[in-house]
């Protein structure tokens, strides 16, 4: 992963490179003319890794979004959010 962070920069290029393959992820860039995300993103032919890609960061927000929580001016982490907070 690290390499592919290397290469590619953003968590859905990486996403789609482990997904359909980096080959496959050089081959859009180039068809997408651009390092937009989005603009990248359209050019995907993989639908299985359209998907993944928009699973993957979906829940890696979510996951963010709750992992940290603030309280009293300190970070918490928390392993294993409930649904109920």
């Amino acid at each position: 992963m690290k390499s592919l962070f290397a290469e590619f920069g953003s968590p859905q290029a990486v996403a789609a490179a482990y997904n359909g393959g980096e080959d496959s992820l050089r081959r859009w860039i180039a068809w997408a003319r651009s390092n937009e995300v989005d603009r990248l993103v359209s050019e995907m032919v993989m639908r299985e890794t359209k998907d993944y890609v928009f699973k993957v960061v979906k829940f890696h927000t979510a996951y963010r979004e709750r992992s940290i929580r603030t309280r009293s001016g300190k970070r918490e982490r928390t392993i294993c959010p409930t649904a109920n907070e």
